[in-house]
């Protein structure tokens, strides 16, 4: 598949004639905001390859970031410019289903970037209890879903993020769900329930799980319905989504070094244009490095560095572990 095909990443770029474009544009640009058409939605142009760099990523080092319209780009401006709290208040959902790997280390180091957290963790992170009683759901400044998901293109509107109780396929390494429409209602946060939500005080949504950046691109008009614009209308102006079924180890290293990344001076698309980059170029043995540097118990660190064993040099170097991911709107 083109995920996973460099040449055929190439082969895009000719066709879109990316060199040409790029070459009228002043070169002291260091960021690129992209409103793609239709099937473009579907194509992580942050990976492209760019004549003089690896791909788009490596031109504009203060990062790329997507905006599923022009309209949804200004009201997350909109957003930013509304928010004064300066409050850094985090709130997970990790691994609802309890069938996920890497979830629950994932959450449990992101959580060290912050002072105020709250986890709703595996068989307690129900639809009730995030909804009704979570409060601290609707004041963090910084959601992070770690769970499945997936979009459903006939009928974007029922697109969901699992939640507890809800049942996937026991063989999946991936962050991803399957025949989702047919669980009960109450098993899922679905696009229609996100977009009811009022989630003001929100600044970052990070959906680590699958698919959640498609949109549906049947849709001839401006406007493209998918679940980053959901939490974009629900109040949250930057979102971090998904284009495809990511890897559960992959995503888990790529999640944890986007939040370290993170700072008071770094924008949300700069912090994971540099966690990309990382993750592309990254040496197993700077991997293993890493690990040892992690604030989790050694056992964990130790269980981590296994996973590499096999791996090769640069094990995530294929745009399929790195390039699904991309930021949306602010």
């Amino acid at each position: 598949m083109w995920k996973t095909d460099f040449a055929k990443l190439q082969k895009l770029s000719e066709i879109l004639h990316l060199d040409d474009i790029f070459s009228e544009l002043p070169s002291d640009r260091n960021r690129l905001i992209l409103i793609p058409h239709r099937y473009l939605h579907l194509f992580p142009l942050h990976a492209l390859p760019l004549q003089g760099f690896e791909c788009l990523l490596d031109k504009f080092c203060d990062g790329v970031r997507y905006a599923p319209s022009h309209q949804l780009l200004q009201l997350s401006q909109r957003l930013a410019s509304q928010q004064t709290s300066s409050v850094k208040s985090f709130f997970a959902i990790q691994n609802p289903t309890n069938d996920l790997e890497f979830s629950g280390i994932e959450v449990e180091v992101i959580q060290h970037c912050f002072d105020d957290k709250q986890i709703l963790a595996q068989e307690k992170a129900t639809k009730n209890n995030l909804l009704y009683q979570s409060p601290a759901f609707f004041n963090a400044e910084y959601l992070h879903f770690s769970c499945h998901a997936s979009f459903e293109a006939p009928e974007p509107l029922l697109s969901p993020l699992l939640l507890a109780e809800s049942v996937v396929a026991s063989d999946s390494t991936e962050r991803t769900a399957e025949n989702t429409r047919d669980l009960p209602w109450g098993e899922k946060l679905t696009l229609s329930d996100i977009f009811a939500l009022n989630l003001k005080q929100c600044r970052l949504v990070t959906l680590s799980a699958c698919e959640t950046g498609l949109t549906d691109w049947h849709n001839l008009t401006d406007e493209y319905i998918g679940l980053a614009s959901g939490f974009l209308v629900a109040g949250s102006p930057g979102i971090v989504s998904s284009l495809w079924l990511v890897n559960d180890l992959s995503t888990c290293f790529l999640m944890i070094e986007f939040y370290q990344n993170l700072q008071p001076d770094s924008t949300i698309a700069k912090a994971l244009n540099e966690a990309q980059r990382w993750l592309r170029d990254v040496t197993k043995e700077g991997l293993q490095q890493w690990i040892e540097e992690l604030p989790c118990p050694p056992g964990k660190k130790l269980w981590l560095q296994s996973k590499l064993n096999q791996a090769s040099t640069q094990p995530f170097h294929s745009p399929e572990h790195w390039a699904a991911f991309c930021t949306v709107g602010n």
